[in-house]
């Protein structure tokens, strides 16, 4: 089948974005490896090492999905509305929370921090509503039916496309842990900040948990489903407790305190993104546990035995 100009177009974005971003991290990376400045941490350096190889995944990622695209395979198709909501998540997010933070007091009054800010909110908004455009075109019945060609017309059934994403952006999660284990982040769980080794257990067990529901949502696996629900549950009640009981302040400053010192905050800024933060990652929990309840029937249909058909 032929494909249309906005599947084309799209294409075509991905591929021109992911050289840009390949060539902004390359460029990146060699400014700070050759870089004399004695002010740059080592930490600093380290991160950006991992930042680069990001980079590499996330612009092979974006290669290997507009050729995808051109060719009209269907995973192409579920990568870029991953990559779509990952995007949306993200740009809208990153935009509100810069354009609403306030500015610190030593630089009230100064228009051009505020121009500069104004001018980076609607960067990162152009970006998610990129994402959000991907999102909603690659759902659309007609490119849906593009993609999936002949197959779409012998009535095979398939894993929804939203049990997929939650499904990939869980695995995807996991990925983390290597970091984790190299920088040292610290978590909160339950109104407390732990760090160190017993911080990385906790990650380690939550990648473990992601793996299992993961694939198990990829096999349509009613348990899974069940268990994915509570897990998304546990963590917006562990976010709205760590927010809401006395002693946020503290627990806040604690975080932070705990954190790389490349991925501190100053302290004036750290109430309001932690805020936001939970108020948006809240909202995006709750748009899984919709589509984890509302495709119920998916599950239900789904023989044990039975493998499920390839994805649409």
């Amino acid at each position: 089948m032929k494909r249309s100009i906005s599947v084309t177009t799209a294409a075509v974005i991905v591929l021109l974005g992911s050289l840009l971003l390949l060539g902004m991290g390359t460029v990146g990376a060699i400014a700070l490896k050759y870089s004399d400045n004695p002010g740059i941490r080592p930490e600093a350096k380290a991160f950006a090492v991992v930042g680069f190889v990001f980079t590499l995944f996330v612009s092979f990622f974006g290669f290997a999905t507009g050729i995808g695209l051109f060719l009209l395979k269907r995973w192409a198709r579920i990568l870029i509305v991953i990559a779509g909501l990952l995007l949306t998540f993200s740009g809208l997010v990153a935009g509100m929370s810069i354009l609403l933070a306030p500015i610190p007091a030593s630089l009230k009054g100064t228009g051009s921090f505020s121009e500069v800010k104004t001018g980076i909110s609607i960067f990162y908004g152009f970006i998610g509503t990129v994402g959000l455009w991907w999102v909603l075109l690659f759902n659309s019945k007609k490119v849906k039916a593009l993609f999936a060609g002949v197959e779409s017309e012998k009535g095979l059934r398939s894993r929804p496309l939203s049990i997929s994403v939650i499904a990939y952006l869980l695995l995807l999660g996991c990925l983390s842990v290597p970091f984790d284990l190299y920088f040292r982040w610290p978590i909160f769980m339950l109104t407390r900040v732990f760090t160190g080794w017993f911080a990385f257990g906790i990650f380690v067990i939550l990648a473990v948990l992601q793996l299992y529901i993961g694939f198990g949502l990829l096999h349509l696996r009613t348990r899974s489903r069940v268990n994915a629900i509570y897990y998304f549950i546990f963590g917006g009640v562990n976010g709205f407790l760590f927010l809401i009981l006395p002693g946020r302040d503290a627990r806040a400053a604690e975080l932070i305190q705990a954190m790389p010192r490349f991925g501190q905050l100053p302290s004036t800024l750290a109430p309001f993104p932690l805020l936001w933060t939970f108020l948006s990652t809240t909202a995006f929990i709750l748009i899984q546990i919709y589509f984890l309840i509302s495709r119920k029937a998916a599950f239900d249909s789904q023989p044990p035995s039975e493998n499920p058909t390839p994805l649409t």
